[in-house]
């Protein structure tokens, strides 16, 4: 989609770099970083946008508002 495009993976008739394990972990890579840097170096905050979207975040203030996705990230950051 458009995330993916906006990554620079590449799609076509005969590739999608989403399927591609390469690209697809260096992409999510470069996301996951631009949303650390968005939400102030914060990891708990951009984890849970990669998982819930960073529009999301930003509507609820900086509150996963999906309960897996607060129970998912206080697992990772060892609150859980």
């Amino acid at each position: 989609g458009a995330t993916a495009r906006g990554l620079g993976l590449k799609r076509d008739w005969w590739y999608d770099g989403r399927h591609d394990p390469i690209a697809s972990t260096s992409a999510a890579l470069d996301y996951l970083e631009a949303l650390h840097q968005q939400f102030n170096e914060d990891w708990l905050l951009a984890l849970a946008a990669y998982n819930a979207g960073p529009g999301a975040v930003l509507k609820y203030n900086g509150i996963p508002p999906y309960r897996e996705t607060r129970n998912y990230v206080s697992v990772i950051m060892g609150r859980g």
